[in-house]
């Protein structure tokens, strides 16, 4: 009863005191795994490199274990982080952690470029090829709540953003939507026009910068789903 009550009174200092604790949780982790909570809270790249190593290890175990293994930490952000995601300090702050993760010396969508076996994905794309039911079934939902949510009229106009492996693409275009992907990756692009194909879909697609485009066409909806396994952060609001 007692370790259960510090559990409960760790989550909330956690959960509100994030500021004060992103300098000093690291230090906590062995008593925080001894209440019960399986998170470990780190605040530098090497150990967060050593965590993703752990998870690359565990992937070839099963997808399953990737997820899991990236659900069980969090890099913690130690700066006073800007609110107002609008402004300049919010981007170069944004910018900013982003080259210190990633090493890089600036941002290019190059950086972006993911390296796939297309032959090997065509006829089993993402997420089925990762034979999870927790992952497949996370997916379709996530795919049912925007299409439900989004509830457009038939023969909606739609612009889909970074539409990876065309899962909802097709899911649109297979309901009647006329629908434009744009990526900045061909290689996407043709793995979409190869699955639109086997169902006789027409797909506009487009190879570009998200930020680049500019649809000559009113589009009814802008559609973006993030299906990416990431890393959890702790931003000091």
């Amino acid at each position: 009863m007692r370790r259960q009550k510090l559990k409960s009174i760790s989550r909330s200092l956690l959960k509100y005191f994030p500021k004060f604790f992103s300098k000093f949780i690291i230090y906590l982790n062995p008593s925080l795994k001894f209440i019960g909570i399986n998170m470990k809270y780190i605040n530098n790249l090497r150990d967060l490199d050593l965590e993703i190593q752990k998870a690359d290890e565990r992937a070839l175990i099963s997808d399953d274990e990737l997820r899991k293994a990236l659900s069980e930490f969090n890099y913690v952000v130690d700066s006073n982080f800007p609110k107002d995601p609008y402004s300049q300090d919010y981007y170069d702050a944004q910018m900013k952690l982003y080259l210190e993760i990633s090493e890089k010396s600036q941002y290019s969508v190059e950086n972006e470029r993911t390296e796939f076996d297309f032959e090997g994905l065509k006829d089993n794309p993402f997420p089925y090829c990762t034979k999870s039911p927790t992952t497949v079934g996370d997916h379709l939902i996530a795919q049912g709540f925007l299409i439900k949510t989004m509830s457009l009229p038939p023969h909606s106009r739609i612009v889909e953003f970074g539409p990876g492996f065309g899962n909802t693409t097709l899911n649109f275009t297979q309901m009647g939507y006329q629908v434009t992907a744009v990526d900045c990756e061909q290689s996407y692009l043709d793995l979409i026009q190869y699955r639109a194909e086997k169902f006789s879909n027409k797909v506009n697609l487009v190879k570009k910068d998200m930020l680049e485009f500019d649809s000559e066409e009113n589009m009814m909806r802008q559609s973006f789903l993030s299906v990416f396994i990431i890393v959890p952060i702790i931003f000091n609001y």
